[in-house]
């Protein structure tokens, strides 16, 4: 062998290279099996993440635990007899490699048997004592314990009891970098509210947090932690509010509630300094937010203007559509102030009040615009809520932002012009949701002219919800999506996809 194959470093190199271009187990297996030299580091990829507790319980001796028939799901049983040192140092050789596992539901009997007569044996109580990242689907969080290794870093939980096991974490929490914990039963937040912020005030390097729910407490201590950059939580509800004021999320990027009442949003957004974040995504929960211009101006008064790259607002009401407000031009006009945005979704009821003047006022303060996406969660239910905005608006798109890829809105097809005012085209969209905007028969060609003259490059349209027409391959799609031909004669936006394909074909020909 080479000398040169003999250096660490350039034996690292190598299997990191099989390891991240996607070969095989029975390859590194084959680089184990060539050299004694290469079996350390080939051993050490192929254990160095897995999902399968049995797999390492088949490492014990035979006379050492009970298992089902050969073939069956529930593979071990039980210990058949006490455990001694001398059973674990061929799992031990192993699972020392382990560095991610992920704990799912499997059907092993009397699990907590089998850990409890592991336990005296195992290195500070763990199974894997350089475990790194930890993810448990399981419903007891107490089994958690077994993995918690001092080198822990990434931690990611599902739970469907009180989580009353997740004082076990507490040991790594201070070093801890990314935290996952969600709970599908809602009727455990509130009790689980405390356990969780207790976890949360220990976290002192953390940089990804997703929570289900905190304290006020812990997002005071949260506001304050140098290192956080990701930040979500399930439900922003607090018991009263609070006046402590909030620290200045230093290094903040992306902040996501996805689901707030619009009282406790604001008391957040009144206590907080100006947050310079790129992200900022909000669920809006109650009636109060439906339409109301006051969420627009709190986050043009409290968010940095220059900083912000990406708003996602989601307004959920529960009234009556008959009492429901409309998402006025005006409140969508205080958002032009964000210079720098690349991306901006409403999600909305019914209503979406948007005027030409107030769009070629958006468009030209959002030269770098990616997605614009203004969605209608239902279809108007009168002709006075239709969309008055005609479609001859859409040029504006062309003439200010030309990195469009992604476009919806409702528009007024009817009296669609034939030729747009001027020869500017955005080649860069690709998908066009066009919503609950209505067609006719008779103006289907025309609008189709008229959008390919646009948009010549459109691929895929979306109508209503999430109808989807497919009009050119995509060639990214590693699919290889199969493009179905569209007759014009068809109804709706599937003509005008029909019409839009039959443009291509003249074109290319």
């Amino acid at each position: 062998m080479h000398p040169a194959l003999e250096i660490f470093e350039i034996q690292e190199r190598i299997f990191r290279h099989f390891y991240r271009h996607g070969y095989a187990t029975f390859d590194l297996v084959a680089l184990a099996c060539t050299c004694k030299t290469f079996q350390e580091h080939a051993l050490d990829l192929i254990w160095h993440w897995d999902c399968s507790l049995r797999r390492f319980f088949n490492l014990f001796p035979q006379d050492a635990l009970v298992r089902g028939e050969k073939g069956t799901w529930s593979r071990v049983v039980r210990p058949l007899r006490p455990l001694v040192k001398a059973d674990f140092e061929r799992f031990s050789f192993y699972a020392n490699r382990v560095r991610g596992f992920a704990f799912g539901d499997y059907p092993i009997s009397h699990l907590d048997e089998i850990f409890e007569a592991m336990a005296p044996h195992l290195p500070e109580g763990c199974l894997f004592p350089n475990l790194r990242s930890f993810n448990s689907m399981r419903g007891d969080a107490s089994e958690i314990r077994f993995f918690v290794s001092k080198k822990l870093i990434r931690i990611s939980m599902q739970y469907r009891k009180p989580c009353a096991g997740l004082a076990f974490i507490s040991p790594v929490a201070p070093i801890l970098e990314r935290f996952s914990i969600s709970s599908p039963w809602h009727r455990s937040v509130d009790e689980d509210t405390s356990v969780v912020s207790v976890l949360l005030q220990q976290m002192r390097e953390i940089r990804h947090l997703y929570t289900r729910t905190l304290s006020w407490d812990a997002l005071v201590h949260l506001s304050n932690v140098v290192f956080l950059r990701h930040f979500t939580v399930g439900e922003l509800a607090f018991a009263g509010l609070p006046m402590t004021r909030l620290g200045p999320f230093i290094s903040l990027e992306h902040l996501d509630f996805q689901g707030a009442p619009t009282s406790h949003l604001f008391h957040f957004l009144r206590l907080s300094t100006h947050l310079a974040v790129k992200v900022f995504h909000i669920g809006i929960q109650d009636d109060i937010a439906a339409g109301s211009g006051r969420i627009h101006d709190m986050l043009c008064d409290h968010l940095d203007h220059t900083s912000v790259s990406d708003i996602r607002i989601t307004i959920a009401s529960f009234l009556p559509a008959e009492r429901i407000q409309t998402t006025s031009s005006s409140a969508l006009l205080r958002l032009h102030v964000f210079s720098n945005l690349i991306s901006l979704e409403l999600h909305a009821d019914r209503k979406i009040a948007l005027t030409e003047e107030v769009l070629e006022t958006l468009t030209r303060a959002w030269p770098r615009l990616q997605v614009l996406r203004l969605i209608t969660q239902n279809e108007p239910d009168t002709p006075e809520n239709q969309t008055k905005l005609p479609l001859k608006a859409l040029q504006h798109f062309t003439k200010h932002c030309q990195h469009l890829r992604t476009l919806e809105l409702m528009f007024d097809t009817t009296n669609p012009p034939s030729t747009p005012e001027d020869d500017a085209v955005q080649t860069t969209l690709t998908e066009l949701r066009v919503s609950f905007s209505p067609i006719m028969d008779l103006d289907k060609a025309s609008v189709a002219g008229y959008l390919f003259h646009l948009f010549p490059n459109i691929m895929t349209m979306f109508y209503k919800l999430n109808f989807v027409v497919h009009i050119l391959a995509d060639p990214n799609d590693g699919q290889r999506t199969r493009i179905r031909r569209h007759s014009p004669e068809e109804a709706g936006w599937n003509g005008v996809a029909g019409y839009l394909q039959d443009l291509h074909k003249v074109k290319i020909g």
